[in-house]
C-alpha cells in the first residue's frame, strides 16, 4: 500500500509546518508541527 502526502504547507499565523495524507477510509489526516 502507497500513501500520497501532500505538499509541505506552512502556516502564515505560527510559521509551523503541517501536511495532510488520507487514511484507509479516505479520511484526512494532518500532520501538523509542534
Amino acid at each position: 500500500m502507497q500513501v500520497e502526502v501532500k505538499d509541505i504547507w506552512i502556516d502564515p499565523w505560527t510559521q509551523k509546518k503541517f501536511t495532510f495524507f488520507a487514511d484507509p477510509d479516505g479520511m484526512p489526516i494532518e500532520l501538523y508541527e509542534c
